[in-house]
């Protein structure tokens, strides 16, 4: 660990939850831009695209780096995070029941596809498609989470455990090549778990962190000459256009692996010169799974009553219907986590009375 890795050990990093609301607030765009509204031109669909989840990837690696690896302590997390989802899910299948008896109504799940969504499964109600559209990525977290806690875990019994730790995001990402352009396939699963686990191995390792403006813009640099290089490989082997992100997304290829350090590199110099993050993004960022997950409300919404431009004038339509969105996606992410942590108070106090009787 760094010295002010050591300083941030059992405290937040403010900057870096304002990068989580970042992050958060740019799924809320790419929604809405992808979600209904077909009127969007692709080539800004793809640029929404800049700051997706491989960026909230990253950010959690980073997170992690300020704290020794521990596949127990991930393991509860990940368990805190399921709770958050089911209590989610619940508040969902529940509004739906309440919306049957309005003039709108979105149906409510059937107990067998409510016991889906628990698992993540895209089972989710037909008038909120988008929420299991847009969470299919919290599963590979889980993975990724796992798996590179436990390697970190044993590589800090060795004598060199950041050199084996940069090592292994080396051969994360020579991996991402293998599978996504040789011959050989281990499964759909395996290009996305070694994808998202190398993206979260640079953030563990603290990639494109500088304070030198030349090292930053070579580091740019070298993420375009990437960028180009493996477009072209993916047009002529896959016939994958340059502006169509979204492809090379849905099985993460190299293109979009370059595409998506621009928000990165970015992001780590921009750190030098931010001496107090926004507020209201480190609140956003330190809830950004609840946005996550209430954004899918708002974009289904948005997406059942499509807006289209009078004109060829899109972007205006674009703006508003985000803005929309962003308040539907902070109403039902607030309350969710209002819900969440009354329950869970609640929980601990049954908890504890329990323990006294004993």
């Amino acid at each position: 660990m760094s010295e002010k890795s050591e300083e941030l050990v059992g405290k937040r990093n403010p900057y870096l939850d304002a990068c989580r609301g970042v992050a958060a607030i740019s799924i809320i765009a790419i929604h809405t831009a992808f979600y209904g509204y077909l009127f969007v031109p692709n080539w800004f669909k793809s640029l929404t695209l800049l700051i997706d989840v491989p960026f909230f990837f990253y950010l959690s690696g980073w997170a992690s780096s300020y704290r020794r690896p521990d596949v127990i302590k991930t393991g509860k997390s990940i368990l805190r995070i399921w709770a958050q989802w089911i209590v989610f899910i619940i508040l969902i299948d529940i509004l739906c029941m309440i919306s049957t008896t309005l003039n709108f109504s979105y149906p409510p799940l059937e107990l067998p596809d409510l016991l889906k969504s628990f698992l993540f499964a895209d089972h989710m109600a037909p008038g909120f498609y988008v929420i299991g559209g847009s969470t299919w990525f919290i599963p590979y977290f889980f993975g990724v989470l796992l798996l590179n806690n436990a390697v970190l875990t044993i590589f800090t019994h060795s004598t060199r455990p950041k050199e084996y730790a940069k090592a292994y995001t080396i051969f994360l990402i020579l991996s991402v090549i293998w599978v996504g352009f040789g011959d050989y396939f281990f499964g759909l699963d395996v290009p996305f778990i070694l994808f998202y686990g190398a993206i979260w191995m640079m953030g563990y390792n603290g990639f494109a962190k500088t304070k030198r403006f030349s090292v930053f813009i070579t580091t740019i640099a070298v993420a375009a000459a990437g960028l180009i290089f493996f477009s072209y490989v993916d047009y002529h082997l896959n016939s994958v256009e340059f502006l169509d992100m979204q492809t090379s997304k849905c099985l993460p290829s190299m293109k979009y692996f370059f595409f998506s350090l621009f928000v990165i590199i970015i992001s780590r110099y921009v750190e030098n010169f931010v001496k107090k993050p926004s507020r209201i993004l480190s609140h956003i960022g330190e809830n950004a799974l609840y946005y996550f997950f209430g954004q899918g409300v708002g974009s289904s919404i948005l997406s059942h009553n499509l807006i289209r431009p009078l004109s060829e004038n899109w972007f205006p339509v674009w703006f508003v219907a985000f803005l929309v969105n962003l308040i539907l996606t902070a109403l039902v992410a607030e309350s969710a986590r209002f819900v969440y942590r009354r329950l869970k108070a609640l929980v601990i106090r049954i908890y504890e009375k329990t323990r006294r009787i004993e």
